[in-house]
């Protein structure tokens, strides 16, 4: 990400942290280090997730659990417990969080993840409710089937068929996802506040592409 910014004559610094060991501490010491670069941080944008350990209900080990709440729902608490108090004394700020079709739907074997990003859902909501009066917007973006690392090691059958279930004929791209989390950061945004918006060419709709 970093070099892709560079690429584009962005300016930006890239610092490792854990999201599941960040406290109060440590978020303020990450925000007070951004801002003696660029100044108030003034968009946040939530996109950390656990890696996948598909089991189902009754089999989900404690620690993947914890590990997968901790990090897609418990860690953007306490981002934006280190972050909002600062957004509202400048008036001004973008909230962004990325979220899963499988907050909405479930998933099959994908309980901690679906529950979390169930509960990210409604954090951003409650976070966009005690925050517009402050000039911030809060939403989540819930892609759907995306052309990335994960995606390209899929058989050409399973290909075939996630195409087969997204009306739109094709995955995404995280271009489209970038865009409108783009939008979403802008001035142009300003009325767009605790919205889930989908990118997954329809892919919620429950249609099969002909």
């Amino acid at each position: 990400t970093f070099q892709a910014i560079e690429a584009r004559d962005g300016a930006g610094i890239a610092m490792a942290a854990d999201v599941r060991e960040l406290d109060a501490g440590g978020w303020a010491e990450l925000r007070t280090r951004v801002e003696q670069d660029f100044g108030p941080v003034s968009v946040l944008v939530y996109a950390a997730a656990a890696p996948d350990r598909p089991a189902r209900i009754p089999n989900i080990p404690q620690d993947h659990w914890d590990e997968v709440l901790a990090t897609d729902l418990t860690g953007m608490w306490r981002c934006c417990a280190a972050f909002l108090p600062h957004m509202a004394q400048h008036g001004w700020g973008r909230v962004i969080a990325i979220g899963s079709l499988m907050g909405a739907q479930g998933g099959f074997s994908e309980g901690a993840y679906a529950a979390a990003k169930a509960g990210l859902a409604a954090l951003i909501k409650t976070v966009a409710q005690e925050n517009a009066r402050h000039g911030i917007t809060a939403n989540i973006v819930v892609p759907g089937r995306i052309a990335t690392t994960r995606t390209a090691g899929l058989s050409e059958r399973v290909s075939e068929a996630v195409r087969k279930a997204i009306p739109a004929g094709r995955v995404g791209t995280p271009e489209e996802v970038a865009a409108v989390v783009a939008f979403l950061a802008s001035v142009h945004a300003s009325y767009v506040t605790g919205a889930e918006i989908p990118v997954t060419g329809g892919r919620e709709l429950g249609m099969l592409a002909l």
